[in-house]
């Protein structure tokens, strides 16, 4: 989470790796939680932190946010922490570039990364119901719009 460099005797930068939120959603529960509880119960009943805008909360630095609270500011907060403390906004689908992006804020010529811990059914292999992946959305949207911003422009 942002603010590690705090901690950090010496200048510090930061590189991000990003996923589609709801993807990143998906692989979770069905990695770590199946068979359980069914997707929806999962977050919305157990009020999931990892599931409510994590990388919004991870690079704006308020990891401590109740579960449905993250707000408007905290994006924008992201946002000033990545253009003034991140040398490399990564995107998990596209390794190659992200390795190439890598090595460029490092100096350094690194070969492509693999795909380390992926859901070997594929994260488009889980069809929640359309009202879930909808409330999954609406929760994430803050998640959606930073990912929009770095990764459709990948």
């Amino acid at each position: 989470a942002f603010g590690l460099h705090e901690a950090v005797p010496g200048p510090a930068r930061y590189a991000v790796m990003m996923r589609h939120p709801i993807g990143r959603i998906l692989s979770l529960y069905r990695c770590a939680w199946k068979p359980g509880p069914s997707l929806e119960s999962w977050v919305f009943d157990g009020r999931r932190i990892e599931s409510d805008n994590a990388m919004v909360r991870a690079i704006s630095g308020r990891t401590s946010t109740p579960f449905g609270e993250c707000t408007d500011d905290m994006l924008d907060e992201a946002l000033d922490h990545i253009e003034s403390h991140f040398d490399a906004v990564l995107i998990r689908s596209n390794m190659r570039r992200s390795a190439v992006l890598l090595g460029a804020a490092m100096g350094l010529t690194l070969p492509p990364l693999p795909l380390v811990n992926a859901d070997p059914d594929g994260e488009d292999s889980f069809d929640p119901p359309k009202a879930v992946r909808k409330r999954l959305r609406q929760l994430n949207r803050l998640d959606l719009a930073l990912f929009k911003r770095y990764g459709e422009s990948f």
